[in-house]
């Protein structure tokens, strides 16, 4: 199963970061299929660190707070080999929306609506995130993005296609 862990060392695996930047890949970059917040990230490089996966080194700024910048040791990249050859675990789907459709606590016109303005803007945000380094982007990272670029797709596809047929019925 994937863990804060895995993502972090697997991030730190290609090249040394902040807290910061990491924090800014996994909102901006791998956001769609794994979930971090600040109050994940930073317990677990420090965990990370203190059980010798990571080291550190403080980077000292003017006029700003220091910053540390993170860097993989040989027991990191030995983590980092194992989860890649550990065997895959299912995907989960895990939707808000459609517990509150299958539970009927609005009316589904209303909860479909409003899903396909949030997946709307989510599909835009990931566009504008990846656009800049897309040309830079190594053949997995580019099979990821597209991945979940179809999936917001197929998605609204969808949910388009559900208004259109309720609109048919409701007007014979």
């Amino acid at each position: 199963m994937l863990k804060g862990k895995d993502i972090i060392l697997s991030l730190l695996h290609k090249e040394p970061l902040t807290g910061y930047e990491i924090m800014e890949r996994i909102q901006n970059r791998l956001g769609y299929f794994v979930e971090g917040s600040t109050g994940m990230i930073y317990p677990a490089l420090k965990k990370l660190e203190k059980e010798g996966f990571i080291t550190s080194e403080e980077i000292i700024q003017h006029d700003k707070p220091n910053k540390k910048c993170y860097t993989i040791c040989e027991n990191g990249r030995k983590a980092v080999q194992d989860y890649i050859e550990s065997p895959i675990s299912q995907d989960k789907f895990i939707s808000d929306f459609l517990l509150r459709a299958y539970l009927e606590t609005n009316p589904i016109k209303e909860l479909v609506t409003h899903e396909i303005d949030q997946i709307t803007k989510r599909l835009a945000k990931l566009i504008e995130d990846n656009e800049a380094v897309i040309a830079d982007m190594a053949a997995g990272q580019l099979f990821a993005y597209e991945f979940g670029k179809n999936m917001y797709q197929t998605q609204l596809n969808f949910l388009h296609r559900y208004l259109e047929t309720e609109i048919r019925r409701s007007n014979p």
